[in-house]
């Protein structure tokens, strides 16, 4: 390889002047030059290692840049690039590079290969039983009962569940294998993490994946689908941003996930996961910087929603509805006489009591808020009755209830709420669907926040519909006999000086909080979401767009590809190109843009929310009860000692060790 500044003599056999460019080394790093015959490239890799034939069936004699100069400087490219993907190019570059590690002593020789041979058996041996010894504690700790109907035969990893049930222990295993396997298989996932504390007050992560699982369709296609997979609860006892990252990181590896794919990591929004500095994220992004951080949608939207509903007039009618709700369920007499209300006066409807309303769980508070609308005579009734009970404390609650619900402020602002939150009930169950991807939510987010902003343009239509819908429900139980329109003035700018009706406020908060909320995410996808067909003409990107994947894709031939990507799609008309990135992958040919097939994938695998966690956690409070298996003593025995003595590690290389030193199973030792 000549210096920077060598001049490369013109090639004679071409009218054009050619000759090599030094910058082709940089692209073709097995590539040399050579001065004899008026100079020329070779592969310093096939002329050292390579022999004498090659190519299929390896009966073909080869030349060029092997055992002749190569100097038609007019196809170099293309010639270079089809002498990179020749095997027998690749099995010489393998054969340098495992004498250069010979050479500086990284690696075994033959010789000693073989006198290590047993170490090496021993090793993966080891590999092998270290996960069985940790599905063993796993099952201890938490109370699991091992057998089943049957727990004998092969373990098999493939995705193919036994017709009898062979215990949880088998089945964990089997999970575990089949899981990792699919996320090493991807080549590109996100983490999904969330904390809560456990029955015995220890703090438990719940560490879940988000990725690309692929599929073979009727046409041998291959397809792929969105997955969302648990695969461990974790006790911490340290929560700060620091202590997490490492206990995710190495929990990862000790399950056997390749941590380079790791390109999303979804979190709540607490200090200690989202901190730019020392939270969660940007530690990990430290080791992986391509591993994005989304803040999980759904608690967004909660965000962005209960913000909203502090607006006086909404925050009452909630409390309201709260206190009736509790009011109603604390009494079986209550409940029944609901229920016998409902049948009476909407027997269509398939409610039977009320849904309970939750500080954070938003999507109760959406059914809570609709299903209190939809039987709202059988419950004024229900209160009316109650105040005839001779109990003084129900009678004087349900009087002060029955109040406060058939005003007009309350049935105002009860039908203001349920028209916003019909149009985010929808939204809000989409953003926890395992099959909606990052670019699908946005769009969602988009065409919400643009209704509401129409509803807020013509809001003197909107609250006319208002006005009319709480008129017929006050008349509907004989409520206040009239109702007075309240005076509707523009968009406001300083609301704490201005007392008007709840549903300007209420929609100005909540299209504010939804932007500021939702920027983030736009921040995220910035360009790979113009990757998406159905987006790609809106605005125009380049390969430097993509720098931080500049480690897992070609960066100069990214660039031709979405040129020829964007060709692709702009002769179909807007109906058929596909909206999500998902649909986008599945209609990309990975042999002719590999790097907009990887790019996709990024996409696609960035998480939506992190409803799964949130969802173990119920699984967490279902599986740490008290032991209903009838077992053998011993089995019994050393399961009460694993779950009792919490305190005391169980290292599974001891457990290990101890196993090895039994009879013939010296394989073992090292």
């Amino acid at each position: 390889m000549p210096d920077k500044n060598y001049v490369f003599p013109t090639s004679t056999t071409s009218k054009k002047n050619l000759k090599f460019q030094f910058h082709w080394f940089e692209r073709f790093p097995w590539l040399v030059y050579s001065t004899i015959d008026n100079g020329g490239a070779l592969c310093k890799y096939c002329v050292i290692f390579g022999q004498e034939f090659g190519g299929k069936g390896n009966n073909q004699k080869l030349s060029s840049l092997v055992f002749k100069i190569f100097n038609n400087w007019k196809h170099a490219i293309e010639v270079f690039s089809e002498h990179s993907k020749k095997d027998f190019h690749k099995t010489n570059v393998l054969r340098g590079d495992n004498f250069i590690a010979i050479y500086l002593k990284n690696q075994q020789n033959i010789a000693q290969k073989l006198d290590s041979a047993r170490a090496a058996q021993i090793s993966l041996n080891r590999k092998r039983l270290l996960p069985i010894i940790e599905t063993i504690i796993l099952c201890g700790r938490q109370e699991i009962a091992f057998r089943g109907t049957n727990d004998s035969g092969p373990l098999s990893s493939k995705d193919v569940e036994p017709e009898q049930n062979d215990g949880h222990f088998r089945a964990l295993l089997r999970m575990r294998e089949q899981i990792v396997e699919k996320i090493n298989k991807s080549k590109c996932f996100s983490v999904l993490v969330d904390e809560t504390t456990d029955i015995s007050c220890f703090e438990q992560l719940s560490l879940c994946v988000w990725y690309l699982e692929q599929s073979i369709d009727a046409k041998n296609d291959i397809t792929y689908v969105l997955k969302e997979d648990f695969l461990q609860f974790i006790p911490v006892y340290s929560t700060t941003g620091q202590n997490l990252a490492t206990v995710i990181l190495e929990n990862l590896k000790r399950l056997g996930v390749n941590s380079r794919y790791m390109l999303g990591q979804g979190y709540d929004g607490a200090a200690s996961m989202s901190g730019n500095f020392k939270g969660v994220q940007s530690v990990i992004r430290e080791k992986h910087p391509a591993a994005l951080y989304v803040h999980c949608s759904a608690h967004s939207l909660n965000l962005a929603l209960a913000h909203s509903s502090n607006i006086n007039y909404i925050r009452n009618c909630i409390g309201t509805i709260k206190s009736v709700g509790n009011f109603i369920k604390v009494s079986a007499r209550r409940t029944e006489l609901l229920k016998n209300k409902i049948k009476e006066f909407i027997p269509e409807k398939k409610w039977t009591k009320l849904t309970s309303m939750c500080e954070t769980r938003w999507v109760e508070n959406h059914d809570g808020m609709i299903r209190f609308l939809d039987i709202y005579k059988p419950i004024v009734d229900t209160l009316d009755e109650l105040q005839l009970f001779h109990d003084i404390e129900t009678s004087s609650k349900a009087l002060n209830l029955y109040r406060s619900i058939t005003t007009s402020e309350f049935v105002i602002s009860l039908v203001t709420a349920n028209t916003l939150f019909s149009l985010t009930l929808p939204l809000c169950k989409s953003l926890q669907s395992v099959t909606c991807d990052l670019s699908e939510a946005v769009t969602f987010v988009e065409t919400v926040l643009n209704e509401v902003e129409d509803m807020r343009i013509n809001i003197n239509q909107t609250f006319k519909e208002i006005f009319e819908k709480a008129t017929n429900m006050l008349k509907l139980i004989d409520g206040e006999d009239q109702i007075k329109m309240p005076r509707l003035i523009g968009r406001q700018k300083n609301r704490n000086n201005v007392n008007v009706n709840s549903a300007i406020p209420f929609y100005d908060d909540f299209i504010q909080q939804l932007k500021d909320r939702f920027s983030k995410h736009k921040t995220v996808l910035s360009s790979l979401y113009l990757l998406i067909p159905k987006m790609c003409y809106k605005a125009a990107i380049s390969a430097s767009d993509f720098n931080l994947y500049s480690d897992y894709i070609d960066m100069d031939l990214l660039q031709t590809e979405i040129k020829l990507w964007n060709r692709k799609w702009i002769s179909h008309s807007q109906d058929d190109r596909p909206s999500t990135a998902v649909e986008a992958l599945n209609n990309c040919n990975s042999d002719l843009f590999p790097c907009i097939y990887f790019l996709l994938k990024v996409l696609a695998a960035l998480p939506v929310s992190t409803a799964t966690p949130e969802r173990t956690f119920s699984t967490l409070k279902r599986t740490k009860t008290f032991l209903r298996n009838a077992i053998g003593q011993n089995r019994l025995n050393g399961l009460a000692l694993l779950s009792v003595h919490r305190n005391i590690k169980v290292d599974p290389e001891d457990v290990l060790n101890k196993f090895a030193l039994q009879k013939d199973r010296a394989i073992l030792l090292i």
